[in-house]
């Protein structure tokens, strides 16, 4: 199992449960790593865009953590970067166009 985790540590510090003080985030990463589950924090910036290269190597750690088994994917609505990502994958792995991977993401809503 892996986990990716797309938050900037200390995002949205008002916003749901409370945040751990160690991580930033509202749980600690340790819990997963100490169970066997991969881990990996890319620090998207909430509305921002980041760089094709930083796009790709993401999308590389989810195909790595597919052949492993299985990969949840979060950021903090879960809309944006997520979905954005999800899509990114499809359009790697499958070589879907565009259009249709965003489609096919959003239809999973």
């Amino acid at each position: 199992m892996t986990l990716i985790n797309l938050q900037e540590p200390g995002e949205h510090s008002n916003c749901g449960p409370p945040l751990e003080e160690s991580s930033g985030f509202s749980y600690e990463p340790k819990i997963f790593m100490d169970n066997d589950i991969y881990f990996y924090n890319f620090k998207w910036k909430d509305f921002c865009d980041i760089s094709l290269n930083s796009l790709i190597d993401i999308v590389k750690v989810i195909s790595f953590g597919i052949e492993q088994g299985k990969v949840a994917i979060h950021c903090h609505a879960g809309l944006g970067r997520t979905g954005t990502l999800i899509a990114a994958y499809l359009i790697y792995r499958y070589r879907c166009e565009p259009r249709k991977a965003i489609n096919f993401v959003r239809s999973k809503r």
